[in-house]
């Protein structure tokens, strides 16, 4: 929809001039660059386009767009549950070595349907307080070599 609206917008369908004639070096590179940037404000008007179709002014999507931009600094951890839980034990590669606590992705695909739900509980209580295990845990073990 986003792409059809910049198109129709822009008249991307019907050029009156060829986008690969931008291409085309000129003598030096501020000549070109001026060419590119002649070809995007008066021939095409793109952006104006764009906001007519839209039915609005730059100043009016700047301030949605500035809006926008406060929502971005923050998240949101929503709440998981057994099923996702699942899925996501299915996904690890059964082939892989075990981990610091020495299970194996294949020994965790075989029990999710029994640890689902505790694991999900305990994800829902680290994003509901805030509180996360200490990652502390290290565990070195020698590996003779073969």
């Amino acid at each position: 929809m986003t792409w059809k609206l910049i198109k129709d917008a822009g008249n991307l369908v019907k050029s009156h001039k060829s986008p690969g004639s931008l291409l085309n070096l000129k003598e030096n590179y501020t000549e070109s660059l001026d060419e590119v940037n002649t070809y995007f404000t008066t021939e095409k008007k793109l952006a104006n386009k764009i906001l007519d179709k839209l039915s609005t002014t730059d100043s009016h999507l700047a301030t949605k767009v500035q809006s926008f931009n406060k929502l971005c600094n923050s998240f949101t951890l929503f709440p998981t549950d057994p099923s996702e839980i699942c899925s996501i034990i299915s996904g690890l590669n059964k082939d892989s070595a075990p981990g610091w606590d020495g299970i194996s992705a294949r020994i965790l695909n075989e029990c999710k349907i029994v640890l689902a739900g505790p694991i999900a509980h305990l994800c829902n209580l680290s994003f509901e307080t805030g509180i996360f295990p200490d990652n502390n845990l290290k565990k070195i073990t020698n590996m003779k070599k073969k």
